[in-house]
């Protein structure tokens, strides 16, 4: 799928993460994810991005002791396999020097 100059790009697996925290603490409850997964889908302006193949590739070049849990490993591999930068406030994340952050 081709990206627009424009658009936000969010990994598919931010989805699966934030109902994972739904389900294992109370970060993010699952009527904010109800919620969240409602815009990001009718968002003219946002760009779900699949775990394809170019984005597995990288995720396994990403080393599991710079970076263990597997669905933030999928969200940092599909930046990096766009090259773009990440926004996140993950302090593993952006202390790994992986990516580019921003937030």
């Amino acid at each position: 799928m081709p990206r627009r100059a424009t658009a936000i790009v969010v990994s598919v697996a931010t989805l699966v993460d934030l109902w994972y925290v739904t389900q294992t603490t109370q970060g993010v409850s699952a009527n904010d994810l109800t919620r969240l997964r409602s815009t990001l889908l009718s968002s003219p302006k946002v760009d779900l991005h699949p775990i394809d193949v170019a984005v597995a590739d990288t995720g396994t070049s990403i080393p599991r002791d710079v970076l263990s849990d597997p669905w933030d490993r999928f969200i940092v591999a599909t930046a990096l396999a766009l090259a773009l930068p990440l926004v996140t406030r993950d302090e593993r994340i952006r202390g790994s020097a992986l990516i580019a952050t921003v937030w």
